[in-house]
């Protein structure tokens, strides 16, 4: 900034300063934490397309989630909070296994901590990144922020934070569709608000949970599967994956 005079204001010479410093030291953080991605993505045409994504597992509901998907033949998304036990990597790799796309979620959830600073969250991810890696061999290169991009936690950093993990070329998703099976809807509630919202876009990515859910969820996936699959507009169910143009808020 000048004052009136034209002259630099020396008082805003150390913000500046610290602030490169500070972007040097996120920057400088987890040289290998980079998304191997195609070159030069050409999207996908995937008018109707309908995408089943599931955050916060795995969890003792990814069986049943898996055994519907695979009922139906369907491919769906799941953004993981792996915690890096025996359990939870067998059913990560259940996951993996039976074709489906895995993306990082969180580490730990929670949120006062996760969006502190951006070295926060990326101290975080790189732990769910490496846990998934541990148990599947699989380097993700999609992600979906705790709470979507766009939140109360993470307001100061929100801009920092979404161009450093740009920058290490990780794409992340949001969801227009939300059950609201994570708010504690009924069936009914998160049969209707699937439907109508999907009716409502021209491709729909759908939020629901593999956990936080909890048993809701998996009693009305296959009703939900049903409806889409044989709706006069002919959806098509699909995974997520870098050549999907990301739907973010």
């Amino acid at each position: 900034a000048a004052t009136q005079s034209g002259t630099a204001n020396d008082s805003d010479a150390p913000a500046e300063t610290t602030d490169n410093n500070l972007h040097a030291a996120y920057e400088s953080m987890y040289p290998d934490l980079y998304a191997q991605l195609p070159d030069n993505i050409v999207y996908n045409d995937d008018m109707d397309y309908v995408y089943l994504t599931f955050d916060d597992g795995p969890s003792k509901y990814t069986k049943d989630i898996l055994n519907y998907l695979d009922a139906y033949d369907i491919k769906a998304t799941f953004f993981v909070v792996p915690d890096g036990s025996e359990e939870s990597n067998a059913r990560l790799k259940m996951i993996a296994d039976a074709g489906h796309t895995i993306g990082v979620h969180t580490a730990t959830h929670e949120y006062n901590k996760i969006y502190e600073s951006v070295e926060a969250y990326l101290e975080d991810f790189k732990i769910a990144y490496d846990r998934v890696y541990d148990a599947t061999g699989i380097k993700c290169t999609l992600f979906r922020f705790p709470g979507g991009s766009i939140n109360d936690y993470n307001t100061a950093i929100r801009d920092d934070l979404i161009a450093e993990m740009t920058r290490r070329g990780f794409i992340y998703f949001d969801w227009n569709v939300d059950s609201s099976d994570a708010l504690g809807a009924t069936w009914t509630e998160m049969y209707n608000n699937v439907l109508s919202q999907t009716k409502e876009t021209n491709r729909a990515v759908i939020l629901m949970h593999d956990y936080n859910g909890g048993y809701n969820t998996i009693l009305v996936l296959e009703d939900i599967i049903k409806a889409l699959i044989s709706d006069k507009r002919g959806y098509k169910l699909a995974r997520l994956t870098e050549t999907v143009k990301p739907v973010q808020f």
